[in-house]
């Protein structure tokens, strides 16, 4: 049963590998930590980035997407819950004061 799905992981697989690998707005802020904060800080935005697109493949290993289309109230759930999200992000941009400026070896 497992082996007719093979050619759909392997699909996927080598589309997430491809989105991975190549540069674009991941690599920026990689790079522009590693810049500004040091080595140390451009791995952990690695490894954050990284821990990111794995919940992204899991979820899309484990259906998430295919519920989602065939059950109305899923979708709409994740949309309020997102919507509700991004309003609780951006009143807290939106409340933010700037950072004091630094001065040391980093700058």
């Amino acid at each position: 049963m497992l082996a007719s799905y093979w050619h759909e992981f392997l699909g996927l697989a080598l589309i997430h590998f491809l989105a991975v690998v190549a540069p674009g707005p991941d690599f920026a802020v990689t790079v522009r930590q590693s810049l500004r904060h040091g080595t140390r800080a451009g791995a952990l935005t690695a490894l954050g980035i990284g821990a990111g697109i794995s919940v992204h493949v899991a979820y899309t290993l484990l259906g998430v997407s295919a519920l989602m289309h065939t059950s109305a109230w899923a979708l709409l759930a994740a949309r309020i819950v997102g919507g509700l999200y991004l309003i609780y992000l951006g009143f807290n941009f939106l409340r933010a004061r700037p950072a004091p400026p630094r001065s040391g070896p980093g700058r």
